[in-house]
């Protein structure tokens, strides 16, 4: 079956594979289909690696990745460009008396993530917490993104005001944010209770 084939494919091991084949076969440098008429290999949604494939970020390229859609997945371009237009608040800031930045980081989270949080705060007694994991520096601009929404900043959520959400004092060594590995974090509350 190939189960024990997979297991020999752990991270470790494709560290240092070139990719050069999307898990369909297809060239990932094809000039053939360099034209933007012709779609790309659909991506590939499921938890399983196909067989003798690995995710493009856990090979040799992964400092590739940010820059995916400008290097070897220029062909998935105009999905990029279709699913950031379908995630954009270009549409709802013309009816909407609150008018944001261009670059301000709500265009860069999913509208779900605050519906959810006016749902909870507003619809439910449920507490909860909400857990931030980035992959980079982008940490201070997603807090400013929950903040100015607790201040009523969003478009879609003008009347939502919520004090315990708004963070402006992520650089305070007092904040309630931690920017940095777990490990740090859990030291230096260790440190405080001695």
């Amino acid at each position: 079956d190939g189960d024990d084939d997979d297991k020999k494919y752990t991270l470790e091991h494709t560290e240092k594979i070139i990719p050069t084949h999307w898990y369909d076969g297809t060239p990932i440098n094809d000039s053939s289909n360099s034209d933007t008429k012709t779609p790309p290999p659909p991506l590939y949604t499921k938890w399983k690696w196909p067989k003798n494939s690995c995710p493009y970020y856990r090979t040799s390229y992964k400092k590739r990745s940010k820059q995916f859609t400008s290097l070897d997945g220029t062909s998935y371009l105009p999905l990029y460009h279709s699913l950031d237009q379908t995630l954009s608040l270009a549409d709802t800031q013309s009816s909407s008396s609150k008018k944001i930045k261009e670059h301000h980081p709500f265009h860069h989270m999913i509208p779900s993530f605050f519906h959810t949080i006016y749902t909870l705060r507003t619809k439910t007694t449920r507490k909860f917490t909400i857990v931030l994991r980035t992959f980079g520096s982008e940490l201070k601009d997603v807090c400013e993104a929950i903040s100015d929404f607790a201040r009523g900043e969003h478009p879609l959520y003008p009347d939502f005001y919520d004090e315990s959400l708004i963070m402006d004092d992520i650089e305070d060594e007092d904040s309630i944010i931690f920017c940095g590995r777990w490990v740090e974090k859990k030291e230096s509350m260790d440190k405080g209770k001695e």
